[in-house]
């Protein structure tokens, strides 16, 4: 019989059960047994908590994901204004000759 470990991953609990299938020796006659189980609750903080209770759920990542959305919108920009300037700005070959027009 083999012992096999599942994993259940969530945001806030990860759960876990140690089996032992013969699952993939005789798949006709299933037979096994459960060796132990269990799950762990990851808390909140105190503030996550307070928001969740108003009605407000805020995720630890909320944060991160804000400051990651505002650094893309400057990326941007900055890469607009480069653009207009390169557009703007004739090459330099061409610029004694419009000068002297």
């Amino acid at each position: 019989m083999k012992k096999i470990l599942g994993l259940d991953i969530g945001t806030n609990l990860i759960g876990w059960a140690f089996i032992e299938s013969n699952a993939y020796e005789n798949p006709e006659i299933l037979n096994g047994r459960i060796i132990q189980l269990g799950s762990r609750i990851i808390p909140m903080d105190a503030d996550s908590m307070n928001k969740f209770e108003t009605g407000n759920p805020e995720s630890k990542a909320a944060g991160r994901r804000q400051a990651r959305g505002a650094r893309r919108l400057n990326q941007r920009y900055k890469l607009r204004r480069t653009i207009r300037n390169k557009i703007k700005k004739p090459p330099a070959e061409l610029r004694g000759r419009l000068k002297s027009v």
